[in-house]
């Protein structure tokens, strides 16, 4: 895919959603990732409080607060890697932040599927992931619904 570094994200990507607590393999995974030689960083939409204590736990920089799909907060990444955006991999489990936020500054985007229904904001959080669906179904991408 021709990436240099790895933006993640945190809510149903690398920990359970409003929590501090990381998805089961995510510590090794980061272990490997950086053992590989990539250079990682979150960007992540949550709070700075969180995304500090969250990012002392993983020993990662990170950039809160992001307000994706804007696209601001991608870029700032790859730059603070010092990374082409081009090169720059964003993680993320929804569509229309995470991935639409790669998308539109020229990253890579990677889309993981969430492993659970939000918590904070369910009804909110519902819209946004049957948007979701439907945007898989009139494009023939396979959707798993979350429980």
């Amino acid at each position: 895919m021709g990436a240099q570094a790895v933006g993640i994200d945190l809510d149903n990507t690398t920990v359970y959603d409003s929590t501090f607590t990381p998805r089961k393999g995510v510590k090794e995974w980061l272990k490997s990732v950086k053992a590989a030689g990539f250079p990682v960083i979150i960007v992540s939409n949550t709070n700075r409080p969180r995304a500090w204590v969250i990012a002392k736990m993983f020993r990662l920089p990170y950039f809160a607060m992001s307000k994706k799909p804007r696209t601001k907060n991608v870029v700032r990444a790859a730059e603070f890697l010092h990374v082409p955006i081009e090169n720059f991999a964003m993680i993320g489990d929804q569509l229309f932040a995470d991935v639409q936020a790669a998308n539109d500054c020229g990253a890579i985007s990677v889309w993981v599927r969430p492993f659970m229904k939000e918590k904070l904001f369910p009804r909110y959080f519902q819209k946004i992931r049957d948007r979701e669906r439907e945007y898989c179904n009139e494009h023939h991408i396979a959707y798993k619904e979350i429980k």
